[in-house]
């Protein structure tokens, strides 16, 4: 089976959904992404992903924060969670959808459809926003 991608279900997200909810499952996704590929690639390797996915959806959405150098501490969120919060649900939902769909295509132009799926699996089972919907056109 293979998942749609992550932004895709954000992009369904209830209409009616406030910013601040919106902004809550984007920060969690974005701490399951780190949970989950952080013991493959490192702190610093999310953290640089991050930072790459900011930059460029900051191109369509300039009111994204720029995000910090690496911080051995880890990703601080707030920042993000903030900038999220503070527009209109469609903006943040677009935001959102635009951050987490760029981290795909980033992940699987290094290591390939297949092994992102595989990896991003894992942050479904985290994810407030439900499970992914099988598609259609592929096989087990």
């Amino acid at each position: 089976m293979k998942t749609k991608r992550l932004a895709d279900h954000l992009a369904q997200m209830d209409a009616n959904a406030s910013p601040h909810h919106v902004a809550d499952v984007v920060v969690s996704l974005w701490r399951s992404i780190e949970f989950a590929l952080g013991p493959i690639i490192g702190r610093r390797g999310v953290a640089a992903l991050y930072r790459r996915c900011v930059y460029i959806a900051r191109k369509e959405f300039q009111w994204l924060p720029g995000a910090a150098d690496d911080d051995p501490a880890g990703i601080d969120f707030s920042t993000l969670h903030n900038a999220l919060e503070q527009q209109d649900n469609s903006a943040a939902i677009a935001a959102g959808s635009a951050l987490i769909d760029t981290l795909h295509e980033l992940l699987a132009s290094l290591l390939g459809s297949s092994l992102t799926e595989r990896l991003l699996r894992n942050v479904w089972a985290n994810s407030s926003i439900g499970a992914p919907t099988p598609d259609p056109g592929h096989d087990r």
